[in-house]
């Protein structure tokens, strides 16, 4: 079988991004929720060590899914919230440590919606929904309207700890 080396140098090429940021590759992790955070929202050394290896391996980017901006509405418990009570040494260490080789590191950033894990919280969105597996409250006017404030403070928590940009969840959960 004969190899088509012109997939590879597609690959391998580096790749400018419309905000600026330049990927020195076209090899993505894509954002994932691989709940391995500690349970209150921090990073532990497996999930570091696992983005660390990604990195290693030569990805250009790794998004990290589900980070939260309101620990009241985890889609799991073992998310990452960026908040007042994150562990800021932890998440220093997961971003120096997954952004090796070049390797970015960007939050998902999310709002769990009527997806929020129900023993550890009470689920709202946008609307109310009673489907099967699938119920929460509506949220408020004001409750929707202060979502992109949250969106923004997170956005420079990841910044502020070295994540190196921030992708904004925005399905039709939120």
């Amino acid at each position: 079988m004969m190899k088509d080396s012109g997939s590879n140098d597609c690959l391998q090429s580096m790749l400018e991004l419309p905000c600026g940021a330049i990927l020195k590759n076209r090899l993505v992790k894509s954002a994932m929720s691989d709940s391995l955070a500690d349970g209150e929202g921090n990073p532990t050394e497996a999930r570091v060590r696992l983005y660390e290896r990604w990195a290693e391996g030569g990805v250009a980017v790794s998004f990290v899914g589900e980070v939260q901006g309101d620990p009241r509405f985890p889609e799991k418990p073992g998310n990452l919230v960026l908040g007042a009570h994150s562990n800021q040494l932890m998440l220093h260490s997961l971003t120096s440590r997954a952004m090796i080789k070049g390797a970015h590191l960007w939050a998902q950033l999310g709002h769990a919606g009527a997806l929020a894990h129900l023993p550890i919280s009470q689920p709202k969105g946008p609307s109310a929904l009673n489907l099967d597996g699938l119920q929460c409250a509506a949220m408020s006017t004001d409750e929707v309207q202060a979502l992109p404030a949250m969106y923004a403070r997170t956005a420079l928590h990841a910044k502020t700890v070295g994540f190196s940009g921030v992708h904004i969840h925005a399905g039709p959960d939120n």
